[in-house]
This record gives structure tokens, sequence and C-alpha cells, in this order.
């Protein structure tokens, strides 16, 4: 079709893809996932080298992989590397966050990682790297003059609209399922696992079709979960283990306050708690989040958070320990760990959000021979035995992403070069980097990071980003989650990523992640737009109050009916519509 200039506004950079699944023909013997379904939006092949009787300067491999019967492999694939001997430049659009700490004189893809995957793989890749600020203006500049690099990162974060019109009507990009053959290595990771269906409904957005390759990581994990300290806990004669129900949280906070004097040991935040879900045994998210409603499902029906009567008995029990002194009353003027990193600091709390290595980070010593020491505690049950329902989901995704442009004149080899990185060989390279700068091993012959990068005066993570030249905040391939806690003390984070998910949890209520507004026709988008604003700005600012006695829990029925008033419930019928019609697609 015709393309059309497009105005891009700047839009935040997170994962914004859709359902599906996948099907198609080929070969032997072992079962992947089930295909959904979906309409067909595949196009003829492109872009690819034509066949002759000379030897052929690429090592893809297309018809070098045993298949199913959806024609997706059935086994991991390992490159012959070099992928190409020719001259060929791709040209790689992705970001670069602190370019004042490159070398002088020195590019991004001048770096030890960039030049390592090009002798490796042969591939001569040419880097476009904005400064991450200006990521979104400079998509806009390049898709209106129809411009864009062979491989763009979060193209679909910067599209303006669904994504697919990107790829079926504007013909910006390419439908990867078209170059299936040329990706095994992606297409295995993405179904290897087929209980795993919020993945692969992610990455198919329909049966035969694949916006863009995702970041992956090789497990899944929890991003974050709350620490206690633990050499408290082994002066009241306990351990991390012994802290499972409400009432155990309870008791341990109370004496951090009545035996060791901290005046407000529980820290919260103005959306009562992080986006990683920590009270979900009601049966509920008991954060407030402002950008977009919070569904669940419960025997079939749409739920929202922050409205039901299990929303009032997890706020009601927050409203208890802020009445007892539990909670700092400057709650409400912490939005993250970073308004509050003076007190957490300085020993003023006993009960911290923070990521894995969190429990590093916050063990200082505060003075001579007073050591905090950190440790993991689960989400809390409301009894001993309770299963959870909701917010205990490892994903496997990853921020990075990338979609291939239908100007590259090659496309099979940049989904070539893109595929080997979700390799083993390239997966360990996307891991650890280039030995000697990133990485070393140790006398055991483990990889570990260097002090270069753990030590680093800069933000170590910023610094592997350089050097290693695998952004895994924008680009695509696959990490080992190993390799982020190779640093002296990183192994606290890995004790935690495994302590967090060591309890009893299925998922029943959890919303199907790629169910999203986007899949709503255009009549009833119209309809949220009109309503969704105005009731969530009511939850964020009403629903908090009831913590603190701004709002009394007396008025929670008028509360409610506001929000009934506002058209809350026109939204949840509008989302029970498009559920059913998903679950009907996946039987």
């Amino acid at each position: 079709m015709k393309r059309t200039m497009v105005l891009i506004l700047a839009i935040s950079m997170v994962l914004l893809l859709f359902a599906g699944c996948n099907k198609d023909s080929g070969t032997t013997t072992t079962a992947t996932p089930a295909p959904t379904q979906g309409a067909s939006t595949s196009a003829p092949e492109s872009s690819a080298p034509e066949e002759t009787d000379e030897p052929s300067p690429y090592n893809f491999a297309k018809g070098k992989y045993e298949t199913n019967a959806d024609g997706l492999p059935i086994a991991p694939y390992e490159y012959e590397l070099p992928i190409t001997t020719t001259d060929e430049v791709l040209t790689f659009w992705t970001a670069c966050y602190n370019p004042e700490w490159l070398p002088p004189d020195t590019e991004l893809g001048e770096m030890p990682g960039a030049v390592q995957f090009q002798e490796k793989t042969g591939v001569h890749v040419e880097y476009v790297a904005p400064p991450a600020a200006s990521m979104a203006e400079n998509f806009s500049i390049l898709l209106a003059s129809d411009d864009l690099c062979d491989i763009m990162t979060h193209a679909a974060s910067y599209y303006s609209g669904p994504f697919k019109n990107a790829i079926v009507e504007e013909e910006f990009f390419i439908n990867i399922y078209d170059y299936k053959d040329y990706c095994p290595a992606f297409l295995y990771e993405i179904t290897r696992d087929p209980n795993d269906r919020d993945l692969i409904n992610t990455v198919f957005q329909e049966p035969d079709f694949i916006p863009q390759f995702v970041e992956l990581k090789d497990k899944g994990a929890l991003g974050s979960g709350y620490f206690t300290r633990g050499d408290w806990l082994a002066d009241w004669g306990m351990t991390n283990e012994d802290i499972v129900t409400l009432d155990d949280l309870h008791n341990i906070m109370t004496l951090s306050k009545t035996d060791k004097g901290l005046d407000h040991p529980i820290l919260l935040y103005s959306t009562i708690e992080s986006t990683f879900y920590e009270f979900v045994c009601f049966d509920t998210f008991l954060c407030v989040n402002s950008f977009g409603f919070q569904p669940y499902v419960k025997d079939g029906d749409v739920k929202f958070a922050n409205m039901n009567d299990n929303d009032l008995q997890g706020i009601t029990l927050y409203n208890q320990w802020f009445n007892e002194g539990l909670i700092d009353p400057d709650w409400t003027s912490y939005t993250s760990n970073n308004d509050a990193d003076d007190k957490i600091h300085s020993g003023a709390y006993n009960y911290v959000m923070a990521a894995p290595t969190g429990a590093s980070e916050m063990s200082d010593t505060l003075a001579p021979g007073d050591t905090i020491g950190w440790v993991p505690l689960r989400k809390p049950l409301l009894y001993e035995g309770q299963t959870l329902h909701l917010g205990l989901t490892m994903s496997r995704q990853h921020y990075g992403s990338a979609a291939i442009s239908t100007k590259c004149e090659n496309i099979p080899l940049a989904v070539s070069w893109v595929d080997y990185r979700y390799s083993a060989a390239g997966a360990y390279d996307c891991s650890w980097g280039v030995e000697g700068v990133t990485f070393e091993y140790d006398e055991n012959g483990n990889p570990t990071q260097t002090e270069f990068i753990y030590a680093n005066e800069n933000l170590p993570l910023m610094v592997w980003l350089l050097y290693a030249t695998f952004n895994t905040i924008t680009d695509p391939g696959m990490q080992y989650i190993e390799a982020q806690y190779a640093f002296p003390g990183g192994e606290k984070g890995l004790y935690a990523l495994e302590f967090w998910v060591d309890m009893p949890y299925d998922g029943a209520y959890q919303w199907p992640r790629t169910l999203t507004t986007s899949n709503f026709d255009a009549a009833d988008r119209d309809i949220f737009n009109a309503l969704a604003n105005d009731i969530l700005t009511y939850i964020a600012e009403n629903y908090p109050q009831f913590v603190d006695n701004s709002k009394p829990l007396s008025e929670w029925d008028s509360y409610v009916q506001s929000l009934v008033d506002m058209g809350i419930n026109d939204i949840i019928e509008m989302y029970q519509k498009y559920y059913d019609a998903y679950m009907a697609a996946q039987a």
C-alpha cells in the first residue's frame, strides 16, 4: 500500500505487544504449542539472496534444522559462523544512554562488544544511536522521511497507533513470520515451554504474524520484592522462612518499634505499593495505577481493582497499620525508594521494596559493629497454606525489542544477525560481553564481572551497556540471569529471586498480559477514552486517602458509588466482551 507520513508522539519505552500465536507447515515429529486463531497477514518473501550454483557467502539457518508440523524448530539452533563473508552493512538504530562515558573519539559501534559481534558473525553493522531523550523525535523524523534503519529497536513503542498498521498497511516493517525460517533460535526460545502462553501470545500476535523480536531472559523471575532486617530476625529467634502470614509480618513490624526503636518501620508509597504487587493475598491489586485499570478475572468474570470488598479489606489493614504508627506518616511524598533514600540508609525502616540487588545495596554499616543484614521476604499470606492467584507471574520477556525495516536490502541477513543473539553462543555474548573487559573467568572457570564493571565509579549497569554493547533496556536478544549477579555480593540477589517465588501460586485470576485496549475496536476505544481518564484520576486521588484517615472508611460505599456513576461498569463490560472473545479464540 501507499506509504503515509505519520507524526509520532513521544511514548514511554514500555513493551506494547499484543496477543496471538502460531501455525503453518513443517516436518518431523515433536509437538510445540498449538496456535491461537487469527487472520493471516503473511506476504510473499522478499529481499532474499538469489539461489545460484556458486558457493553461498551466507550461513543462514534456513533448511538446516528440524521443525514440527507448524514449521517451528524442535531444538535449539547454533549458527555456523561467520553468518556471512560479504561486506554488506546493516544499520542498527538503538539507544546510547550515557555517550559521555564512551572513550574519547569512540562511537558505539567501535566498542568491544560491537567489535566482537562483528568478528564472530561477519556482519558489518553501523550503529545509529541518538541520545535516548531524543529517540521518539528521531524515530518520527526517520518514519516521516521513509528513511528507517534496517533494524529499529523499540519501534512498536514509538509508532503511533497499532503497530500492525505499520506492517500491514503502511509496510514500514516486515512481518517476521514471513522470514521464520531464518530465526530458529528466537522461535525455539519463544515456544520451548508450551505452558508459557503469555510469552507465546505476546510474540505471535496472530498465528502467522510476528511484529518484532523481543528481549528474553533464560528463565522467568520477579523484578522486585520486599526485604527486612535479617540480623534483627536472628535477635528475635526467627529467620525469613518464619514470616509467612500478615500476622507474622505485623509481629516483626511491631517488634521493630518496641524492641528496636524505629518510629515507623514500614516504607509505603504514594501509590500504596509498587506495581510489583506485594499484598495480592487479598486476590486484588492494592496498588493505585493512574496509568490504567488493573483487571483480573475470577471464575470468568472481569473485576477491576480498587473498588471491591477485597480492596476494602486490604485498605482497612493498611489503615490499621497506619493508626498503629507502623507506616511512615510522610508516605504520600514517596513515589519510589529514591524519595526516601536517606531514611533507608540511616536504618529508619524494616520493610523496604527493592530489586534483588537491594540486599547488597542497602547493607550499609551505620556505626562500628552495626551492620544491616537485609534478607528477602515472600509475599505475605492471609493464612498458612493459601495459594495465591495473582501477582507471581514470572515473565521471561524483558524490555528490549526490534523490528526489521522493509527498506533493508538483505532482510534474511538482518533477521539472522538478530537471531544469533538468541542462540547459546550469542546469548553468552549478550550475557557476559567481552572477556578481559566486562568479564573474566574465576579460579573455578566460572565467568564473573570484572572490577572495571562492578566497581565502576559510574553506574555499573550503564557502563556495561556501553562496553558489552548489548543494551538490555532497548535491544533484542537473550541473557542469562546469573550474569547480572556475578559480582561480589551478587549471590544475595540470586538468593532473593529464588526465595520470592518459592510459594504456592496458580495464576488463576491473572489477566492475559497481551489483552489490552489496543484490541478494542474504534467505537469501543472512543467510549473508553471518554470515560477512563476521569475515573482513573478519581481513583488515584481518593482511594489512597483511606489509608491515613483523610477519607474515613465509612465513606467506602460512597466512593464506590461515585465510580459507578462515572461509568466504570461500562468499561468493565467492555473488558468482559473482549476477554470472552479472547478466551474463545484460545479454545
